[in-house]
């Protein structure tokens, strides 16, 4: 399995991505994959889940959700 995204630059000739794993005080959540943005266009992005398992992510614990929008309400609070 791989976790895919799409990003783009939007200011500058190069950024830094960072992707990690949150974590609680038993893990370890200091290493991160660093995934260098170039391109002012939207790029797919695809990062083997395997590579967090080389980190020490136990991936078994990973869990990402995705839901239907049931009020419709626009919303992009970050709290």
């Amino acid at each position: 399995m791989e976790l895919t995204f799409a990003a783009k630059l939007y200011q500058g000739n190069e950024a830094v991505v960072k992707i990690g794993m949150g974590c609680d005080q038993e893990s370890l959540c200091e290493e991160t994959l660093d995934i260098n943005l170039t391109s002012k266009d939207w790029q797919e992005y695809r990062i083997s889940l395997s590579c967090f398992a080389d980190l020490g992510v136990d991936i078994g614990l990973v869990n990402i959700l995705l839901e239907s929008d049931i009020d419709a309400k626009p919303g992009c609070d970050r709290k």
